[in-house]
């Protein structure tokens, strides 16, 4: 019993910190994806995946303002 318990708790952990940070990338928080070593080949790289694929998403975001619009194509037309 307590040997199902340790090998619980030692996956359980790491995929409730994958699942965390699968949420914090959904809204664009990379930098504060905790690191996830667990000594499982396939929660490691899953993860390894995860922070890549955030990677690529933080660098392909626009940085700065978004650009102008003019007005006229983001207003309704308005009644006269």
């Amino acid at each position: 019993c307590a040997i199902g318990y340790a090998l619980s708790r030692g996956i359980g952990r790491p995929v409730a910190a994958l699942h965390r940070n699968a949420k914090l990338a959904r809204r664009g928080n990379f930098e504060v994806m905790d690191e996830i070593a667990s000594g499982y080949a396939e929660i490691d790289e899953t993860a390894a995946s995860l922070y890549g694929l955030a990677e690529q998403i933080r660098q392909s975001a626009p940085r700065g303002p978004a650009p102008a619009t003019r007005q006229s194509e983001t207003d309704e037309p308005t009644a006269r």
